[in-house]
């Protein structure tokens, strides 16, 4: 290395030596400045005290590392406590929601079914929808109430997997699982346990089926083959309308309405007690249709009925 390079060298080291000088007595003069003005703020009360003073002002105590970590220890004790408190009180919050929660009667709160809903179709014997083991689905008395319906293919849209088609003002179309048509024979149709399809194709005829919906208890319907305990028609299903008892009808009930398309519809019911263990109910039906479609199709339909 010749004379030119270490002169460089050392004029570089000599003024990075400078610089630090320049900053020390800058942070030396700043110190001064800042303790001069504590002073002027305090005047003759003199300095707080801190509670662990890092440097003492009689003779230049600094804390030892071990107090250092004790303080820290202390700190972090108190804020476990903090901690372990408010996750008690949530604890606690918890368990009184769960408590209450227990004691909510869902079935009381909503209108639909419930896991306790009483079902009989799936085991040919009463049971639970919880305890069923099958994709049962119970429209309730207060369902098909709330529903405004007015004949059964119509209450039967509230059920999930269920396709009901209205082909005019008195032909319907309802099956599972598809395949759907007026004549579709793969659903099996009971009332109170008696099968209503008609022997000619195997299917319903919806128009047929004079049931007063005010006297409906349930609708069971139960998606997937039931051939086993129902037999060859229920292949991809059994819808089971259970009514109410006679001895629960007892009294009157009488309605009518009409409008654009149920032109005029009207029914009554008397239910009363005939000797001394017997109940008897009377009921008679009658509605007046219009054309579904149009009015040159002629589909207009007039029914009544009576029964007990």
């Amino acid at each position: 290395m010749d004379s030119i390079g270490i002169r460089t060298i050392i004029n570089r080291i000599c003024a990075f030596v400078t610089t630090c000088l320049l900053l020390l007595d800058g942070v030396a003069d700043a110190q001064q400045k800042t303790t001069a003005t504590q002073q002027m703020a305090w005047g003759k009360s003199g300095p707080p005290v801190p509670a662990v003073p890092l440097m003492s002002s009689e003779a230049n105590y600094y804390p030892s590392q071990a107090e250092l970590l004790s303080a820290e220890d202390e700190d972090a004790e108190l804020d476990e406590d903090e901690d372990l408190g408010d996750l008690d009180k949530l604890l606690e919050l918890s368990e009184n929601d769960i408590g209450s929660l227990s004691q909510v009667q869902v079935a009381r709160l909503s209108i639909a079914p419930s896991l306790d809903t009483v079902v009989s179709t799936v085991e040919r014997k009463e049971s639970t929808v919880g305890r069923t083991p099958a994709a049962v689905f119970v429209i309730t008395r207060e369902m098909i109430r709330r529903s405004g319906a007015r004949h059964v293919p119509e209450v039967l849209r509230m059920a999930p997997g269920v396709q009901v088609a209205q082909i005019d003002a008195n032909k319907w179309a309802v099956s599972i699982r598809g395949f759907n048509g007026r004549f579709a024979n793969k659903l099996l149709v009971q009332i109170d346990g008696r099968s209503v399809y008609n022997p000619l194709f195997g299917g319903v005829f919806w128009d047929a089926q004079g049931v007063l919906l005010e006297d409906v208890e349930r609708i069971e319907v139960v998606r997937g083959p039931g051939g086993t305990v129902w037999g060859a028609n229920a292949v991809n299903g059994v819808v089971n309308i259970v009514t109410r008892k006679a001895a629960d009808t007892h009294g009157s009930f009488a309605e009518a309405g009409g409008g654009n398309l149920e032109r005029s519809f009207g029914a009554f019911r008397q239910g009363g007690n005939v000797g001394k263990d017997a109940d008897l109910r009377v009921f008679g039906q009658w509605a007046e249709r219009g054309a579904f479609s149009s009015p040159t199709d002629h589909d207009d339909w007039q029914n009544g009925r009576f029964g007990a």
